[in-house]
Order: structure tokens, then sequence, then C-alpha cells
């Protein structure tokens, strides 16, 4: 590890508003021969939906391009916002332009490995604007290798507060997830995983506070919350909180690195209880079930959310090929196993794991699922994202990076963001860890794609980045 300090890197679109004037009401409309309905006004803002068959507009203005919301219609004035106010295009005649800013730890050290963990938290400092949250677990302020949380301000990257950790090699930080309230004072939580020690710590999002650690009771979880194998959940039990899933890859019990995954239920008072354990009844050693985990939208139809779990070492496809499995969040059981039907030897599909609201019609989220060693056209682990539906796993997109090489292990690490695009359905970002810089090996990028078509928006990269630091 060099003495550099790590950096954590925020790219942004932001859109520059200037004054524009309102759009030109449309007012064709379509009619049908015989007595007909007045065309639509849903919203009742005075703009019909003169596109349904039939209709007539009844002294209304056609041309209603959103019929749901009040504030969408011909004649709106166009904000920037990422919407077709005025139902002529998206944010039309307001420019992208691209913002960079490194986040530097203050108290850096060499090896501390700052921003291995990076998770929007919402606006904790009232201010309006979300703020966000970065792991630094090798950081040695409270004991060595003990770890740390920061908590940003989103507006202008001031320190909000900071969590030590006291106990030594804990690595707290390593993963993130939002909590939610779970102290009642009206502000979301966050869970971080200390992987050293086998436990997930819960935080206070006002000031970083300890409000309760979550461990496995049986003491058989090694490496709990390590990896990406930390993510929350919607409420299951009820109590108006979401629970927390937290991996152990390296569970020795009942097989050697087979992995489990465990179902916490944090409730205010610090109390964080087992709901379920997850395990593979097929369980293989070094399967590592718990690498990645994500809240799932309720896919078995009984109207609890389920979860979905990485189990990159899976042999079912072939050594290594990886799984993701799908179980139950009302009682713990599985419900399907998720392969890629292009797996191949130590792909590792399933080594990052997200949920993506619903793109193929279903009504049932889907899996954004992370092969980062599989072999493409481009090289050797050069790495692909796998789309599957949520209901019947059904591939839906293959992302690959378009200027990689093998060795780049893209899909190592992604996330789900809301759309980038303007087109209403929300979008992927993917991590590039290995990929070169000229003269800057490793350096690493990130790429934005497409939601709806997997077509890349753009790629994030750092221009003073340098070789080593796996941006992404």
């Amino acid at each position: 590890m060099s003495g550099r300090r790590s950096r954590f890197r925020l790219s942004s679109g932001i859109g520059v508003c200037l004054a524009m004037p309102a759009a030109l009401v449309a007012s064709l409309a379509l009619t049908a021969p015989g007595p007909a309905s007045p065309c639509p006004d849903a919203d009742s803002d005075g703009y019909a939906d003169c596109l349904v068959p039939g209709c007539t507009p009844d002294g209304q203005l056609c041309g209603d391009c959103n019929d749901a919301s009040p504030l969408i219609h011909p004649d709106a004035t166009e904000v920037c916002n990422h919407l077709a106010d005025a139902c002529g295009g998206v944010d039309e005649g307001f420019p992208q332009v691209t913002s960079m800013e490194h986040v530097v730890d203050g108290h850096g050290a060499a090896g501390d490995r700052f921003g291995v963990a990076a998770i929007s938290l919402g606006d904790v400092s009232g201010d309006g604007v979300p703020d966000f949250a970065v792991g630094n677990p090798w950081d040695d302020l409270g004991a060595t290798d003990g770890g740390s949380v920061t908590l940003y301000s989103g507006a202008d990257r001031a320190v909000l507060c900071r969590r030590p950790m006291a106990n030594a090699f804990a690595h707290l930080g390593t993963t993130l997830a939002v909590a939610g309230d779970l102290n009642g004072d009206g502000l979301p939580d966050l869970a971080a995983g200390a992987p050293g020690l086998d436990f997930i710590l819960l935080i206070s999002g006002a000031g970083c506070g300890e409000i309760g650690r979550c461990f496995d009771p049986t003491g058989e979880a090694n490496i709990l919350g390590g990896d990406h194998g930390l993510a929350a959940v919607d409420d299951i039990t009820g109590d108006g909180l979401p629970e927390l899933i937290a991996g152990g890859t390296l569970t020795n019990v009942p097989l050697h690195h087979g992995g489990k995954a465990i179902v916490f239920s944090p409730a205010p008072d610090g109390a964080c209880g087992v709901l379920f354990t997850l395990s593979d009844p097929d369980l293989t050693i070094y399967a590592n079930l718990g690498f990645a985990a994500a809240g799932l939208e309720d896919a078995s139809g009984d109207g609890v959310a389920d979860i979905a779990v990485g189990e990159p070492g899976d042999d079912h496809r072939a050594a290594s090929a990886g799984s993701v499995l799908i179980f139950s969040g009302a009682d713990g059981s599985l419900l399907a196993r998720r392969l890629d039907p292009l797996g191949a030897t130590n792909n590792r599909f399933g080594e990052s794991v997200a949920v993506i609201p619903d793109l193929n019609g279903d009504l049932v989220g889907d899996l954004v699922v992370g092969a980062p060693r599989r072999t493409t056209s481009v090289g050797t682990q050069s790495g692909e994202i796998i789309v599957l539906s949520g209901a019947d796993g059904g591939v839906l997109m293959r992302l690959h990076d378009p200027d990689g090489e093998g060795g780049d292990q893209f899909g190592a690490v992604l996330a789900v963001l809301p759309d980038v695009d303007g087109d209403r359905v929300p979008d992927i970002v993917v991590g590039a860890r290995y990929a070169d810089r000229p003269g800057a090996n490793d350096a690493g990028r990130a790429i934005v794609f497409s939601g709806a078509d997997g077509s890349r928006i753009r790629t994030l990269d750092d221009p003073a980045g340098s070789a080593g630091d796996q941006l992404g």
C-alpha cells in the first residue's frame, strides 16, 4: 500500500437552469365516429389526455403527457429537474455539465482505504440537501485498524460527525447501509460493518453516537458484514423499521468458507435480534454465501419484502460460476436460485447484487448482478453485469465496459441510481477498479449505464488518478 492518501470522489450531473418561455399548447384532438366520452383529465389540470381512442376534448386542451401530475402539462414552465414539465422534451435548453470534487479524510494516513464504502444517508443536517457517509476501515484514530465512519454535508462537504472504533482490527466502515430512524429522533441512522470482529455497529445519524450492535449469537459467522454483505430490506416485521441483512462469508460451520447470511431486526432501544438465518441447502466449501446482499421487492406475492443474497463461489453452473439466492422475507425459506445461463468457471456471479425497480413491466423489482471475473471478448476477468428479471430470473440485458480490458474486474461493485438521463428509468453505475489510465495502472473508473436500454451514459474517472487508486 502506498503512502498516498486514498481519495473518495463525488461526480454528478448538474443541470444549469436558464429562464425560458413556456411551451406552446398542443390542441390537436383525436376523435372517433359516434358518441364518445370526454378525454380523461385524471390530475384535473385542465389538459386532457386526448390520445385515448374515441374520446372528445369536451372543451379542454389536449396533449397532457403526464395525467398523474398536475404540474406537468403543455403550458407548464420548464424547470431544471430532469422532467419534461412542458411535454416537449427533457429539460430542453438546459446544458448538462459534470462536476468533480475530491473529498479527502483530514485524518488520513497510509493504508486507511478511505472510501471503500460510501452511501447517501438523506438530510441529517437539516439544510435540505442529502448528506452522505464514508467508511474508512483501516483508520487508526480510535485503535489500530479499528476503522471509522464519517458523515459529510452534501451541501459543502463539511464533516458533520465521525465515529472511530476503539477496538483494534475491527475494520469498521467496510460496508454501510441506511438503517432507518432507530432512535426515534426523526433522522435516518446508519449500520456499518465491522467484519474484523464480526459485528454490525448501529450509528446515530444525528451525531454518530453508538446505538447498538448486531452479532451472530452462535458465533459461527466469520467476517460478518464484510465484502459487500450488508444491506437493508423493507420492514418485514411491521414495526416501522427496516431489517438488516449481513453476510458471514467465511463461516466454517458446517462447511469451510461456505458462508451464511443473517437477517437482523434492530429495535429503538439498541437491541438487535436475529430474525432469520439464511443458508443454502446445497452449500459447498468456498461458496461464500453472503458475499453480497440486497433487499428485494415482494417476489413471492405474499405481501412481504424478500431478500437476495450473492453466493459467488457456488458450483451449480460450474466451479465458482456463482449464483444469487432469493429468500422469503416472511419465513427465511429459499425461494429460488438465480444462475447466469452463460456462467463459466470462476465467473463469481453474485459478488455484487442490487435491486432496480421493475424494468420489464411484471411489477416485480429486477436484479442487477456482477460477475467481475467473467472472461469476455476484451479479455480474461474483464467482467460483466447481468440484469435479471426479479420474477423469473430471465436475462434482461448484459452490460460491459466499452473501453474495458482483461483484468479490469468490471462489476465487482455496482449501485442503482435515481434517473440520471431523464427517461424516468433508474440507472446503474458500475465500478471497474482495476481499469488502467495512461501511465496509471489500476487507477480505476466507474461507468454509468441507462437502466432502460443498457447504453453507456458517461464514464467517470479521476484526471488526477494514480496507479493503484482503484476508483470505483
